[in-house]
């Protein structure tokens, strides 16, 4: 039988760093339309304030791709030009999400059709590079270098601490090494929600040391979502620890990551079991989720920090329309909280504009629980 013979196959990379470890990585773009953000939903996530929650897309049109920006805050820029409009990609661009620089090539290959549109391939270029930070991230986990502190929240009319929001912290290479950094790494590595559950048992242990009997708010990753299992699994091994107790927990949810109302149904519903509530966290950086805010109805709704920064000098318009999402909240039952108050003016335009909660800088930084 005459053996049928391949054709090489066209695959797009978008090549540059990914994360702060200088690390080069070849991103296939797949799945169009490919997405570009914040957003852990995103085909390719930079985890940085600098880029936007939605920042770019990639369009594919027959063998031609089209650049497009999202009306990002800091831009999209195609051979060192603002893109404003679509733009037509070539091999050899050199493209910038913020400052984050890509080259976009195209390669040959005979392997490309075998790439699905549900699964990102990485090609690591440096493999010696990435052999150091796996030995990093497993002595870590190893040796245990996780910590957490613990970010007040409290009743905006009378300044009471009534919760905390747990917050993870660790140590790479004898050094703190900021969390987003840690998490980045571990989802090359496709450890991402093995973290996520160590750090939450690390925050469960030192919750314990928490003055009164605070409501401690504990933060998941889009990997572990799911069916919630490690969610699940974390919370039921603490508790067998503590002799079938649990302090008054909340388990906070990405707005982005709340994509399936069955899944999330399914969570809250194990969750309470446990007589654990639930927070969508970040809302209002997309989309706002009202059909699950009605479905599922979370205890807590904690609006992103992009809504409250310069509140207190901001247009009537957006006071118009936070207003208006707030009555919606608490019309659903649902208790709102403000994140990021880094000032006193901030503090009131908060409580003026009908918010229960709030936390941030001004109403107490995060520290370890033993300081309170």
């Amino acid at each position: 039988m005459e053996k049928e013979e391949l054709t090489p196959h066209r695959t797009w990379y978008l090549e540059g760093f990914v994360d702060r470890s200088r690390r080069t990585w070849r991103t296939a773009l797949y799945g169009f339309p490919f997405r570009i953000g914040r957003s852990p939903m995103s085909q390719l996530h930079l985890a940085s304030p600098a880029v936007s929650f939605d920042h770019a897309r990639v369009d594919r049109f027959g063998d031609e791709l089209h650049l497009a920006d999202l009306d990002s805050t800091n831009g999209t820029f195609l051979n060192g030009h603002r893109v404003s409009e679509p733009q037509k990609l070539a091999d050899g661009d050199e493209v910038r999400f913020a400052n984050w620089e890509f080259r976009l090539v195209a390669i040959e290959d005979f392997l490309a059709p075998t790439v699905t549109t549900e699964k990102l391939v990485d090609i690591q270029l440096e493999s010696r590079a990435n052999a150091d930070s796996v030995q990093d991230f497993q002595k870590m986990i190893r040796e245990r270098a996780l910590w957490a502190v613990f970010q007040p929240i409290v009743r905006l009319v009378d300044h009471e601490v009534v919760g905390y929001e747990a917050l993870g912290r660790g140590r790479l290479n004898g050094g703190e090494t900021p969390v987003e950094e840690l998490f980045t790494l571990a989802e090359d590595l496709g450890r991402a929600a093995e973290l996520s559950e160590l750090f939450r048992g690390e925050q469960l242990r030192q919750s314990l040391q928490l003055p009164g009997d605070p409501e401690v708010f504990l933060n998941t990753h889009p990997a572990e979502f799911g069916s919630g299992s490690t969610i699940v699994d974390s919370l039921t091994s603490f508790r067998e620890e503590q002799d079938g107790s649990l302090p008054r927990l909340c388990i906070e949810i990405a707005e982005a990551a709340v994509t399936d109302l069955a899944a999330l149904g399914d969570l809250s519903s194990r969750l309470s079991s446990f007589d654990v509530s639930v927070a969508f966290d970040d809302f209002g950086t997309g989309q706002p989720r009202l059909l699950e805010l009605a479905e599922v109805s979370p205890r807590y709704v904690k609006f992103d920090r992009s809504w409250i920064r310069g509140l207190d000098g901001a247009s009537s318009r957006r006071r118009e329309l936070l207003t208006t999402l707030i009555d919606m909240v608490q019309g659903l039952g649902i208790t709102p909280i403000a994140e990021g108050v880094e000032t006193d003016a901030e503090a009131q335009a908060c409580t003026e504009l009908g918010f229960d909660l709030a936390q941030g800088f001004f109403l107490g930084r995060p520290e370890l629980a033993a300081a309170f």
